[in-house]
């Protein structure tokens, strides 16, 4: 991406660029995955709970209240991360001076793949 300084600035540079593919990154929410060991869990998990999400927790295994429950269950930040892959931005970099605008932004995306 060409280069400029901040006195004549443009719509488009790289940190915008890069601003809204991190978005797309950000909002994009992968599928539900189960695995054997993911399924044991919440069902031991909901037996041995008495609340609200202790219920989701063993729906998140049986039809019909599957997708209710892991909506439910996708709500607590850990057990999100265990039923489905995720990415998150940890580090950017980019520009190379307070008045010049940026040739070239770029950002690490951390991803955990949840296994096959």
């Amino acid at each position: 991406m060409p280069g400029a300084t901040a006195r004549s600035p443009s719509a488009t540079n790289a940190i915008y660029e890069l601003a809204d593919a991190l978005g797309k990154v950000r909002d994009h929410e992968f599928p539900v995955k189960m695995s054997d060991t993911t399924r044991a869990f919440f069902a031991k998990a909901g037996a041995a709970r008495g609340d609200e999400l202790g219920t989701c927790d063993g729906g998140a295994v049986a039809e019909p209240r599957r997708q209710a429950a892991e909506a439910a269950v996708s709500k607590d930040r850990g057990y999100h991360s265990m039923l489905r892959t995720t990415c998150v931005a940890t580090l950017l970099e980019g520009g190379h001076a307070n008045n010049a605008l940026p040739q070239r932004a770029v950002a690490n995306v951390n991803c955990r793949i949840f296994p096959r």
